[in-house]
């Protein structure tokens, strides 16, 4: 072979030789890893904890006997001091409980109370209270609080309120607001099928009528209720008795505009209605 083949055959051997080199260190992987590393296609341990959600916290008890030891006005709720078995424990109730506001709580500080509370929205804490910041907190608030003990005999079917009614009943099957249109406002009617009740309040939760069905064994303050006798009826309203509106089937105490209504079955109470009747 002559000297120019010779060295023509010596560039392409080393060519080859490149090629082979340069694939091997490509397809090859590294036996070293560095420190702190892994060539493993499966997750670390490490990153596998980090990705899993922590176990939830549990919520306070919605409902509960403590002793009530003070109510303080805060920027997002009334804060609600309770004295229980394992100490004394703050929490957030609504704004209308508080000293001074529609169903001011601060009567029954020093006693013993049931509590209830619901899931609302509050003004974020981190607001650093700043009502204007538009971020909220999804918590549970006390919207309840009521005399433990002896409640069913202090109140009478003319007298119940949302608060009462829970401290009686307990927590209602349902809940549900809308707005009316003869005036606009916002209604709430509480149910509870398994008593027979059915309660709707307006603003503020004020009452804006009570009915009463089997199986509802509350009374009014002259103690009828349902399965009375007209007889008692008429004994216990004299009257009060409205006879222009009243009939066989129902007396009326008051008039369409205010009044308690029993509707008459048989002889005896069957529905008691207290509350506006006319729209």
């Amino acid at each position: 072979m002559n000297p120019v083949g010779r060295t023509l055959a010596i560039l392409v051997l080393l060519s080859v030789a490149c090629d082979k080199s340069a694939a091997t260190q490509t397809s090859a992987p590294s036996d070293a890893a560095a420190p702190g590393t892994t060539t493993s296609s499966e997750p670390s341990a490490s990153a596998t904890a980090s990705s899993t959600d922590a176990p939830p916290v549990a919520d306070a008890p919605l409902t509960g006997e403590a002793v009530l030891e003070g109510l303080e006005l805060g920027d997002r709720a009334c804060y609600v001091q309770l004295g229980t078995d394992a100490g004394s424990i703050s929490r957030e109730g609504d704004f209308e409980l508080c000293p001074g506001a529609a169903r001011d709580a601060s009567k029954l500080v020093g006693k013993r109370v049931v509590y209830t509370a619901e899931r609302a929205n509050v003004l974020a804490a981190s607001c650093a209270g700043d009502v204007d910041c538009g971020k909220s907190d999804a918590v549970d608030i006390i919207t309840t609080l009521v005399l433990a003990g002896a409640t069913a005999q202090a109140i009478a079917l003319d007298d119940l309120d949302a608060d009462g009614a829970i401290g009686l009943l307990g927590k209602p099957a349902r809940k549900t607001s809308e707005e009316w249109a003869m005036d606009g406002q916002v209604y709430t009617t509480w149910t509870w099928p398994s008593h027979g009740v059915v309660l709707i309040t307006g603003a503020a939760r004020s009452v804006f009528s009570v009915t009463c069905e089997a199986p509802c064994a509350l009374k009014t303050k002259t103690g009828i209720g349902i399965g009375s006798t007209v007889d008692e009826v008429k004994k216990a309203y004299g009257k009060q008795i409205n006879k222009r509106e009243s009939s066989a089937t129902d007396l009326v105490i008051g008039d369409a505009y205010g009044g308690t209504f029993f509707a008459i079955d048989g002889g005896k109470v069957a529905r008691i209605f207290i509350g506006t009747a006319a729209e």
